[in-house]
């Protein structure tokens, strides 16, 4: 999340709303179609190579165009 994000403060309570419930950061970042977005989990853990598998299968080529970031 960019503090230069114009719904920057909508995207934090929204984060900190899933926390609240039960979510927990993967540590996945990612960006895709012009998005920045965190892969929360609920749950049980997520691996990179997992989670890249799972869209694929759904996405098909186009989650080859999926960039992944150490942080938002």
């Amino acid at each position: 999340m960019k503090e230069e994000d114009a719904n920057c403060e909508e995207e934090r309570k929204r984060r900190e709303f899933y926390l609240r419930n039960g979510f927990v950061s993967t540590g996945i970042f990612y960006h895709i179609y012009g998005v920045d977005y965190e892969l929360l989990s609920k749950g049980g853990a997520v691996r990179k190579d997992e989670w890249h598998a799972l869209i694929k299968k759904h996405w098909g080529r186009w989650a080859d165009t999926t960039v992944y970031k150490k942080s938002l």
